[in-house]
């Protein structure tokens, strides 16, 4: 059932379909029986007011992760649960910024340059100048 979209084949079932029960549709087209009875609920008001809180410590503090912002929202007064606010940072895309796991390993792609001045004697001003012409990658 890869080929059609999982949409698409939850709109094929007929509830009122005397020859095949639902049980059985819903095992052909390869569907769970609840996604039919689920309904989406729209977002509270009190969780969109909270996310812009949410937003407004994260934009002010960006290396903050739930934990502080957790911590935030308790100075100022808010009752609240840490798993209630990592819900809501996931539902708003927000992620505190922080280095990935081995930020000083070298790529090994990369050329590996010999140092020319080893046996050179550097004894008075302006006898040697460096540059750097390398170009810095854009963060992925």
């Amino acid at each position: 059932m890869g080929q059609i979209p999982r949409k698409q084949r939850r709109d094929l079932i007929k509830n009122n379909f005397k020859e095949i029960s639902l049980r059985r549709q819903c095992e052909l087209l390869g569907i769970n029986r609840s996604t039919l009875y689920y309904e989406c609920k729209e977002p509270e008001i009190c969780d969109v007011n909270l996310l812009n809180e949410i937003r407004d410590i994260w934009h002010k503090y960006p290396f903050y992760g739930y934990r502080r912002i957790t911590q935030e929202l308790r100075a100022n007064g808010r009752k609240i649960n840490r798993k209630r606010i990592q819900r809501l940072m996931v539902l708003g895309g927000i992620q505190a910024i922080y280095p990935g796991p081995n930020t000083s390993r070298r790529n090994k792609l990369h050329a590996i340059h010999p140092y020319l001045l080893r046996d050179l004697a550097i004894n008075r001003a302006n006898q040697v100048w460096m540059v750097d012409i390398s170009v810095p990658q854009q963060a992925a």
